[in-house]
């Protein structure tokens, strides 16, 4: 299973101490269609819908089980949750693969606390 990360998950040593095991080298992978937000004061950053918009990350091999321990990390099991896990296509050296991704909750993050980059 594939996961797109932009944020603190693309920190090699945070994704590992939070899965509990080394992973393999991830790929550079480039998700269209959104665009990259900050959240001030809170320091966060998110991915929302944007057509057009491109986001650069890093694309993981995770375990489904790995799952879990992600989502409470992402608080998308939070009520309303930050962000959603989605189904994504992202391009990663010219070929499209499946990866999921944590999509910021509109609802969570009103405009108004929202800076674009």
């Amino acid at each position: 299973m594939k996961l797109f990360t932009y944020g603190s998950l693309t920190s090699r040593h945070r994704l590992e101490e939070l899965v509990g095991r080394p992973l393999s080298e991830p790929e550079e992978g480039v998700l269209k269609g959104y665009r990259f937000f900050h959240a001030p004061p809170l320091g966060y950053v998110l991915i929302l819908p944007a057509p057009g918009g491109e986001i650069h990350g890093l694309v993981w091999d995770i375990k489904e089980e790995d799952l879990t321990v992600l989502d409470h990390y992402e608080s998308s099991d939070e009520d309303p949750p930050l962000y959603h896990r989605q189904q994504v296509e992202v391009e990663i050296a010219g070929r499209k693969v499946t990866a999921q991704a944590y999509v910021g909750n509109p609802a969570a993050w009103p405009e108004d606390r929202l800076q674009a980059d």
